[in-house]
């Protein structure tokens, strides 16, 4: 088989030349659009159990954690970071993908509501009043009492002290003269906002950041002073951040793969043609993988995304076996044809083979549950 496949070869060169390259051009349009999905929940298996259970949450409360917008001004202009916030947080406020936001402390309610505040230490002594002043009602209505003086009323369940107490705690006045979320030394100002989807979902919090920008920069920071500045922050942007870390770096990889693996060829061979050749024919064995990614999956995960690097690095052997196989057949005497006929029969068997291995332990992986 491989002797028949070296004398196709051989007799049309050119013919298998654009057989090995079609399927890396016609995948070419397919790997440009793969997409990496870089939400860890699409790692997980479906069926598991923490994976419902989040997904279960999500539909219930929406997105765990914050989005937070920070205003910062070198020279503390608390008027214009205040100005900013309102006009932002009007805005932000009319977004279908937040739940709420949030970058004033909400006076009237805690002073409303500042029962709910309380702390375990008064709610015990309020159990205890009440306490008493039951037990003293149950024994006075018993048919066993006797008033024999005049009754004094007994325990009063009075709780004006403790009233007192969190009404002073939770007075305006204790807020300062801002009730905005602003640092101790005035130099920023932070809103939170919380989005209805979960942070695992990076491509959505990189469109809702787009259009936050979108609405600063139409309120326009220079209204509002000179030297204000925006941030962003919260475990939706940090895992957007780590998602574009993961993306840059998987670039990167790729290329400096590339690159490494061609300087190297380069210089084993001492020549550029073997180099450039085992570059090409490995482009054309890995843009169809990837190609067949797109077409199966539609996308490449945290994990599948190196691949690129890995392959490069797997693939390039068997090119490097061949073409010394060649030239070792061109050093002892054959001539070209001859060569390449040896190097299919004495290289092509070993190279199957280790390849075949190859393939299916990276076929093994389809077992696991993790995607």
């Amino acid at each position: 088989m491989l002797a028949a496949l070296a004398a196709l070869v051989i007799s049309r060169p050119l013919l298998i030349l654009l057989l090995g390259l079609l399927p890396a051009l016609v995948s070419l349009p397919a790997v440009v659009n793969l997409k990496l999905v870089s939400d860890y929940l699409e790692l997980l298996p479906s069926g598991c159990r923490e994976v419902k259970d989040l997904s279960f949450i999500a539909r219930k409360i929406g997105g765990l954690g914050t989005f937070s917008i920070v205003i910062f001004s070198d020279q503390r202009n608390i008027k214009g970071m205040k100005a900013l916030a309102d006009d932002l947080a009007r805005k932000l406020s009319l977004m279908p993908e937040l739940q709420y936001v949030e970058y004033r402390f909400p006076r009237d309610f805690l002073e409303d509501h500042f029962y709910l505040f309380m702390e375990e230490h008064d709610l015990n002594i309020i159990a205890e009043r009440f306490h008493e002043k039951v037990q003293y009602e149950i024994w006075k209505n018993s048919p066993m009492y006797i008033d024999l003086e005049k009754d004094s009323g007994g325990p009063k369940f009075d709780l004006s002290d403790i009233i007192k107490k969190y009404r002073e705690k939770f007075s305006s006045e204790n807020f300062g003269d801002s009730d905005y979320f602003i640092s101790a030394d005035l130099s920023m100002l932070v809103i939170y906002t919380k989005p209805v989807f979960l942070p695992t979902r990076t491509d959505q919090t990189r469109l809702l950041r787009e259009k936050i920008q979108k609405c600063i920069s139409d309120l326009g920071l220079g209204n509002y002073g000179h030297d204000l500045s925006i941030g962003f922050n919260g475990n939706y942007c940090l895992m957007l951040d780590q998602r574009e870390a993961i993306t840059r770096d998987i670039g990167k990889s790729s290329i400096l793969a590339v690159i490494f693996i061609f300087l190297i060829l380069t210089a084993v061979f001492s020549r550029l043609l073997p180099a450039l050749l085992l570059s090409i024919s490995l482009a054309a064995g890995i843009i169809p993988v990837f190609g067949l990614a797109q077409l199966f999956f539609g996308s490449i995960n945290l994990v599948t995304g190196f691949l690129m690097a890995i392959l490069s690095g797997l693939g390039v052997n068997y090119g490097i076996f061949f073409i010394l196989r060649y030239q070792e057949a061109l050093n002892s005497g054959l001539k070209k044809k001859q060569a390449i006929q040896d190097s299919f029969t004495g290289s092509g068997g070993p190279s199957l083979a280790g390849a075949l291995t190859t393939a299916v332990s990276f076929f093994i992986l389809c077992a696991s549950r993790f995607r």
